[in-house]
């Protein structure tokens, strides 16, 4: 069975590219715009893994892990985010409970490593890069 993943990522074409690529390799891809949309999708698709943009309208990313990380069927739900921004965004991101941050430009070759230890680690890990 595939891995089921959640993006999300409020640019259209950003979010249809990195959805592409995931379903190319093999997983089940679901989308959300903002935080409070994807709080809706976890609750409705039970996703594997979360690879979210830091920064977006509503309820931004950092709350969103945050709201996770309090619900305790959702605690071990890994969360991979991602900014353009500056370590400090990746250190706020992995304070408030993300796995792993990265930034932008996605490098892939790491992106994909990443994504394939977050899935097969049955454990709370943090790392940013």
């Amino acid at each position: 069975m595939s891995a089921k993943i959640l993006i999300v990522e409020d640019n259209a074409d950003s979010c249809a590219y990195l959805a592409r690529l995931l379903e190319v390799k093999g997983y089940i891809v679901f989308t959300a715009k903002d935080g409070l949309e994807a709080l809706q999708e976890i609750e409705a698709y039970n996703p594997d893994l979360i690879v979210s943009d830091i920064v977006t309208p509503r309820v931004d990313r950092i709350q969103m892990v945050k709201a996770l990380r309090a619900i305790p069927k959702y605690q071990n739900i890994p969360v991979l985010m991602i900014s353009a921004f500056g370590s400090g965004n990746l250190h706020e991101a992995i304070k408030a409970g993300a796995n792993e941050a990265m930034r932008k430009p996605i490098d892939f070759d790491q992106f994909f490593q990443s994504l394939d230890n977050l899935l097969s680690e049955n454990r709370y890990t943090t790392n940013w890069r």
